[in-house]
């Protein structure tokens, strides 16, 4: 079905909770006709390097909240509601690169469409965490991706070619052979450094993690 209206928008991350499910769910609980579907990733791929991740689709409320509670981590969440004649407001936040949160909704009316977006990132703000949303944020996330690993791998580099390579062969011609070794050297290390960062990130800082807290 076609909507007139779309909007779109970024999900800070958050605490799950059945609470604050059910917070979610209490939006779109009352409409017409309503359909909803979660796809909940229940894989343990940090990097996000494997084309085939694990899932498990869910329709029943109950078993949507066990499930999360049961994972050890959630890879990552998608819960998509569908109101007869109205419109469509999908969730989805993922726990492996690219790290984020995102919401789209559409519908026939723009005020459907804004009230139920408005609601919905309502309930997701009160359970934020402000501190890893900016640490996935684009510039937070280049620092962990890109140049801490270079930085570090640069001065690991350098310090050990000057260490193991005597100063007469580092000034002959053999210079230009030594530099594009040291590049190699660099940017291998660096991509190493970049993905034990990353998951170290992601273990300690997900972006969303299943919580009873509330507060």
């Amino acid at each position: 079905m076609e909507y007139k209206v779309t909007r779109q928008g970024r999900l800070p991350a958050c605490r799950l909770s059945e609470i604050m499910l059910r917070e979610v769910w209490a939006v779109f609980h009352a409409e017409e006709g309503l359909k909803w579907e979660a796809v909940v990733g229940t894989g343990g791929d940090l990097l996000g390097k494997h084309w085939q991740r694990s899932q498990q689709t869910v329709t029943d409320w109950d078993e949507l909240v066990s499930l999360l509670r049961s994972l050890p981590r959630v890879d990552s969440l998608t819960i998509t509601f569908e109101a007869l004649e109205k419109g469509a407001l999908a969730i989805a936040f993922k726990n492996y690169p690219p790290v984020g949160g995102s919401i789209v909704a559409a519908g026939h009316e723009a005020a459907w469409v804004e009230a139920r977006m408005a609601a919905v990132m309502a309930v997701v703000t009160r359970y934020c965490e402000p501190f890893t949303t900016r640490l996935y944020s684009r510039l937070g996330f280049s620092v962990i991706q890109t140049a801490i690993p270079l930085t570090a791998a640069f001065i690991v580099v350098v310090l050990a070619a000057g260490l193991v390579i005597p100063r007469e062969i580092r000034q002959s011609e053999y210079l230009w052979w030594i530099t594009a070794a040291t590049v190699v050297a660099t940017l291998r290390l660096a991509y190493t450094v970049s993905d034990r960062l990353i998951m170290a990130a992601l273990k300690r800082y997900p972006y969303i993690r299943w919580t009873e807290k509330t507060d």
